[in-house]
């Protein structure tokens, strides 16, 4: 079962959340003001931009997807370990 952390009016609607459940993902939901509990992956977010993100030009999530060789995230990092 997956995880997904979330706030927001677009994260709370039925048709969202319907498409969570339909597929077996948790949902969890923290109070506001609760900045830690996303730190770690805030830090994910922004070394990813700094570091691919910002010194590529991707066009659009497809040439994202090949510069990937059509991988993953989880796959590259999993075959580079």
């Amino acid at each position: 079962m997956s995880n997904i952390v979330s706030q927001g009016s677009q994260f709370t609607s039925d048709v969202f959340v319907k498409v969570l459940t339909d597929n077996d993902i948790k949902i969890s939901m923290d109070g506001k003001g609760r900045v830690l509990d996303n730190i770690f992956i805030e830090r994910l977010c922004k070394s990813v931009k700094y570091e691919d993100v910002y010194l590529h030009v991707y066009e659009n999530g497809l040439s994202l997807h090949q510069s990937l060789d059509y991988k993953t995230a989880k796959e590259k990092y999993k075959r580079a370990a």
